[in-house]
C-alpha cells in the first residue's frame, strides 16, 4: 500500500546580509488533523510585540533586516492503494424540472454503491454543487470497475427524473474522474433521454477538471493575524497544492511562496496557511495558488498591530437570508478585523455534511468571499450554526457540529487540549477578543423553544459556570484577567445582560460570579459583545461592586433589510438597561484609540448602507 504524508512548508525570514542562503531554507511538516483544517506549524511561544508605528512601504522590511525566502513546494502527495475515504461531487442542471426529491445513488462496482444523501439539506436542486464524503471506504481501487449513477426509486414508480450536468470522483482526495457531459436523465419514466441507471462507458477518466466552479470553490479568507505571522484559509476541489505567496509591493513584484499545504477530504478540502515569523506590524500583499494555477489578485495583508495603534473592528451575527450585500458595505468600512458572534448560518442540524454544506454555500457568496479574503475574521457561533434553535449541550450532534467548524474557520485555536469547542482569544494591538462559547457546555433550562432533534451528552445541571462548562469558565476569567490590553472585548453568542431565557439571565448565579471575579481582580478594560436577537443594542448593566458593564449586541447582518422592512418595531418596551436599539440589518465597527490621554473605545452602528445611525464612546477611565 502507498502511503500519503501531509506536508506543510514554511519559508523563514533571514537576515538581509551576510547569511548562507542555503543554510536560510527551513522546512516543518505534520499530518493533519482529522477534526480540523491542515495547518502550517507555528512558533510554540509568541516574540516580543514591536511597539513602533505600522510600515507599509517594501523598503522598511529591508531596512529592517527581513527578507522573504522561498519555501519549496513540497513532492505531489502519494495516495493509498485501498480507498479511505471517497468524495463524490454532483452538479444538477440548470434546466427547468432538472432536481429531483429522488433518491440516487453511485456505485464503483457490483456491490460497493454509495447514496447520496445529506441530511437536513436540499440537495440535488437545479444548478446546485454538492459534496457528499464517506469515510472508512477501505475499498481496493482494483475493485473498481464502473461509474454508475442510478435512482433508488422502484421500476414500476413514475418518479421525479433528475438531470446531471457533472459527477466527479475523488479517492482519497485524488480527481479520478470527472465528466461534465452526461447527457442523461435519471428516472423511472418514459422521457426521451431517461434511463433509471446511467452508466459511464469509458470508466474512470477525468473528461474535465471540477464539478466545482473552481478548484478554488472557498476562500482565500483570512484569520486573525499573530504579532509576526499571517493565516489564510483555502478550501479546495481535491488534495492539491496550495501556496501562500507574499510580497512588499502592491503589484505582488517578487512575490515568494511562504507557505504549503495540501487539503484532505476528512476536511472537506479545507486547510489554513500560516505564515513563518514576518515582521511585527507589517503589511504585506498576498495571493493563493492551487496547482500552480492562480487568477486570484494580491490583496493587502499585515502583521498585527502594535499596542500604541489605533484599530478599528468590526462585529455582527445573524446571517439568515441568501443575499448578504452587507458584507460589501463593510468592506468599504475600513475594518482591521471582523468578529461572527454566532447564527453564521441557520442550518440548524446536527449532522455534518448540513454544516459542510453551509458554510460551502456561505463561501460561494461574492460579497462576503470579497470581504473575507481581505478583513481578517474571528468566529464563534450561537444556537443555529450549533445544533438548533436554543440548543444546549445535551443536544446530538455537537461533535459533528464542531467539526464543521473546526474546518470552515481560520480561528487561532479552538478550545483547550482537554476541553474541546468554538472558544478563542486573539490580540489585536490595544484590544484583545476573547471570544466565549456559549452552546456546547450549556446545560439543559426549561426552556419551551429547544427544537434538538437528537439526543446527545447527558444532561448538565452545572449552573454554577453558566453556559460554559466548569472548565471554560476557568480559561475565561484567567484569559480577561491576564490580559494586558486596554480594552478587552469578550464575546459570546447569547447576550450577558439581557432577561431572555436563553440568555446569561438563565445562569444569574453564575453572571454575578463572573462579573464579581473580574471586580475582586481589578480588570479594566471589559467590553461585553453579543448577538442573536435580531436587532441592535447598546445596554448597560450596573454593578455594585466594579465599573457598570457594558454590552455591545449586533443582530442580524442579512435578515431584515430596512427597505424591505420599513414598519419593523422589536424595539418597541422599555428596558431599564438598553441605551439604544436599531430594528433592522447593521453591524457595530469600535474603533480603539490608545494615543488620547483617556484612551476610548467608540461604538459605532452603521445600518445597511454603512450610514452611521449611532455612537458611543466608553473612555478606558469608565472602565476601572
Amino acid at each position: 500500500m502507498r502511503t500519503w504524508q501531509s506536508l506543510t512548508v514554511l519559508a523563514v525570514l533571514v537576515a538581509g546580509c551576510g547569511s548562507d542562503p542555503e543554510a536560510e531554507r527551513a522546512q516543518g511538516g505534520g499530518s493533519p488533523d482529522a477534526q480540523q483544517p491542515v495547518d502550517a506549524s507555528v512558533p510554540d511561544t509568541e516574540p516580543a510585540r514591536d511597539a513602533t508605528p505600522p510600515s507599509d512601504a517594501g523598503a522598511d522590511a529591508a531596512d529592517a533586516g527581513f527578507v522573504l525566502v522561498p519555501a519549496p513546494q513540497p513532492p505531489p502527495p502519494t495516495f493509498p492503494a485501498t480507498i479511505g475515504t471517497l468524495s463524490i461531487g454532483l452538479r444538477t442542471g440548470t434546466i427547468p424540472n432538472a432536481e429531483t426529491d429522488d433518491p440516487m445513488e453511485v456505485c464503483l462496482s457490483e456491490t460497493r454503491c454509495f447514496p447520496l444523501n445529506l441530511r437536513d439539506v436540499d440537495d440535488f436542486r437545479n444548478g446546485g454543487a454538492d459534496v457528499y464524503q464517506f469515510e472508512g471506504v477501505n475499498m481496493p481501487r482494483a475493485e473498481v470497475d464502473r461509474v454508475v449513477l442510478r435512482t433508488l426509486s422502484p421500476a414500476t414508480t413514475d418518479n421525479d427524473r433528475f438531470t446531471p450536468a457533472c459527477l466527479d470522483l475523488r479517492f482519497d482526495g485524488e480527481p479520478v474522474y470527472c465528466n461534465d457531459a452526461i447527457g442523461a436523465h435519471i428516472g423511472t419514466g418514459t422521457s426521451a433521454d431517461e434511463v433509471a441507471s446511467w452508466r459511464d462507458p469509458a470508466g474512470l477518466k477525468n473528461a474535465c477538471v471540477t464539478c466545482q466552479p473552481s478548484k478554488l470553490p472557498g476562500g482565500p479568507m483570512l484569520g486573525a493575524p499573530g504579532p509576526d505571522t499571517v493565516r489564510a484559509w483555502v478550501r479546495t476541489d481535491a488534495t492539491r497544492p496550495v501556496g501562500l505567496f507574499l510580497s512588499e509591493r502592491p503589484d505582488g513584484a517578487g512575490a515568494v511562496p511562504v507557505a504549503w499545504t495540501t487539503p484532505r477530504p476528512e476536511q472537506d478540502f479545507a486547510a489554513v496557511l500560516t505564515s513563518p515569523r514576518l515582521e511585527a506590524n507589517h503589511r504585506y500583499f498576498y495571493r493563493v495558488s492551487v496547482d500552480g494555477e492562480t487568477s486570484q489578485p494580491f490583496r493587502p495583508v499585515r502583521t498585527a498591530p502594535s499596542d500604541a495603534t489605533k484599530v478599528k473592528l468590526g462585529f455582527g451575527s445573524c446571517s439568515r437570508d441568501a443575499a448578504q450585500p452587507l458584507f460589501g458595505v463593510m468592506k468599504s468600512a475600513g475594518l482591521d478585523l471582523f468578529l461572527f458572534l454566532g447564527d453564521t448560518h441557520y442550518g440548524n442540524s446536527p449532522y455534518v455534511e448540513a454544516h459542510r454544506f453551509e458554510y460551502r454555500a456561505l463561501g460561494a457568496m461574492g460579497p462576503r468571499r470579497d470581504f473575507l479574503a481581505n478583513v481578517p475574521a474571528l468566529a464563534t457561533w450561537d444556537d443555529h450554526d450549533f445544533v438548533a434553535n436554543n440548543s444546549d449541550g445535551a443536544c446530538g450532534g455537537r461533535e459533528d457540529a464542531l467539526r464543521g467548524f473546526r474546518e470552515a474557520w481560520p480561528n487561532p485555536s479552538f478550545g483547550t487540549p482537554t476541553t474541546p469547542g468554538a472558544f478563542t482569544r486573539s490580540r489585536f494591538g490595544p484590544v484583545e477578543v476573547i471570544l466565549a462559547d456559549c452552546r456546547y457546555y450549556r446545560p439543559r433550562v426549561n426552556d419551551p423553544g429547544r427544537s434538538c432533534t437528537l439526543d446527545g451528552a447527558p444532561i448538565s445541571t452545572d449552573f454554577a459556570n453558566g453556559p460554559l462548562g466548569a472548565e471554560q469558565f476557568t480559561w475565561l476569567v484567567d484569559a480577561i484577567a491576564t490580559s494586558t490590553a486596554t480594552f478587552k472585548l469578550v464575546g459570546c453568542g447569547s447576550l450577558f445582560t439581557s432577561n431572555g431565557i436563553d440568555s446569561w439571565a438563565s445562569f444569574p448565579e453564575a453572571r454575578d460570579r463572573l462579573f464579581a471575579d473580574l471586580a475582586t481582580r481589578k480588570v479594566p478594560g471589559v467590553v461585553l459583545v453579543s448577538g442573536d436577537i435580531h436587532r441592535t443594542e447598546v445596554r448597560v448593566m450596573p454593578r455594585a461592586t466594579g465599573y457598570d458593564m457594558i454590552e455591545l449586541v449586533s443582530s442580524p447582518l442579512a435578515q431584515f433589510p430596512k427597505a424591505t422592512n420599513p414598519t419593523r418595531s422589536v424595539c418597541a418596551g422599555t428596558d431599564a438597561r438598553r441605551r439604544f436599539c436599531y430594528d433592522w440589518d447593521s453591524f457595530i465597527a469600535v474603533e480603539a484609540d490608545p494615543t488620547l490621554p483617556d484612551p476610548t473605545l467608540t461604538a459605532t452602528v452603521h445600518d445597511e448602507v454603512g450610514a452611521a445611525v449611532f455612537s458611543y464612546p466608553i473612555p478606558s477611565s469608565r472602565l476601572r
